[in-house]
């Protein structure tokens, strides 16, 4: 089953892979202790999932974005769709599916804006390589970058990198959700730039990130696994990038005092991709740093896509 989408005249830029999710976020003091029930201070019903927040992130920025996604036949799912709508991101293969429920996230915030989250996939685990192989020429001919995460099955995820090199297409994978299943490897050869936070990074490397000389060792171990390039976000303290083993940069981020970290993330994979996309005269490193920015920024607000900022909420100097 498939919501009515419009006709878009307009070539799509940049897909997005991954999950559509409903955020439920409470917000408290503190985060509660096991069996403690604990008294919140506010409550926010948003739209999210890393991918989607991503495609947001980059549709407010101005790229001219489509979801490839499948959420649930439920009042969920109607929500999740209409709010691709209001950014005017491409809903053509955004599926809708019987299987089970619309993704949904339990995101606790405390005051020092930290976040836990609990993450249920539902429709996201079944969006297969058939689905994505039926709609290939809609997917994947004549855009400019196919953006991903690890909020899928790693199949699908391997399939669509395929397509993508088929097709001559950048690939841009966040690695989270980390698989928690065995999955090929070669997932990796298909991949041009792969990025994660420290805390994926350790799952993935079974390294400690303690120190931005941690990152950098880490990311070289990253481009072991086969992707060509390798970035690790590090909160406030910016990010690593490496193209290579003798070229392993850190690029610093602004600090700012942080209402909410929700979605952060997010936000600089949407902004990193409309970098990539739109400003391909810019260095890689200098991307990142203005991505770094806009992550910052969007930690100023309460909320996943509702703190991103448009592009007429930032400096001039972001943009060329």
């Amino acid at each position: 089953m498939e919501f009515e989408s419009e006709s878009r005249s307009v070539q799509t830029e940049a897909v997005f892979m991954g999950a559509c999710i409903i955020d439920l976020m409470a917000y408290a003091s503190r985060f509660p202790n096991p069996g403690e029930t604990l008294s919140g201070k506010h409550f926010i019903k948003d739209n999210g999932g890393k991918s989607a927040n991503a495609c947001v992130m980059a549709a407010k920025l101005g790229l001219r974005t489509a979801m490839l996604a499948k959420i649930g036949d439920d009042c969920f799912g109607k929500d999740l769709y209409e709010n691709f709508k209001q950014f005017n991101i491409n809903t053509d293969n955004v599926f809708i599916s019987n299987e089970s429920h619309s993704p949904v996230s339990l995101i606790t915030v405390t005051d020092s804006g930290q976040n836990t989250i609990v993450y249920t996939p539902g429709t996201a685990n079944f969006l297969s390589s058939a689905d994505i192989e039926r709609r290939k020429e809609h997917i994947f001919k004549g855009i400019k970058l196919f953006v991903s995460t690890f909020e899928c099955k790693p199949e699908a995820l391997l399939s669509a990198l395929k397509l993508a090199k088929q097709y001559k297409i950048p690939t841009l994978i966040n690695g989270a959700p980390c698989f928690t299943t065995p999955f090929d490897k070669q997932i990796f050869k298909f991949i041009d730039i792969f990025c994660v936070n420290e805390i994926e990074t350790q799952e993935m490397t079974g390294m400690a990130i303690n120190s931005i000389e941690d990152a950098k060792k880490a990311s070289i171990y990253l481009l072991e696994l086969g992707c060509l390039s390798a970035i690790i976000t590090l909160g406030e303290n910016g990010a690593v990038y490496a193209a290579n083993k003798q070229e392993v940069h850190h690029i610093p981020s602004e600090k700012v005092a942080a209402v909410d970290t929700t979605g952060a993330g997010d936000a600089f994979n949407g902004a990193l991709a409309y970098y990539l996309v739109r400003e391909s005269n810019s260095s890689v490193e200098e991307k990142i740093r203005r991505a770094c920015v806009i992550a910052a920024k969007s930690t100023l607000k309460k909320g996943t896509q509702a703190s991103f900022p448009s592009k007429s909420d930032l400096p001039k100097e972001l943009f060329l």
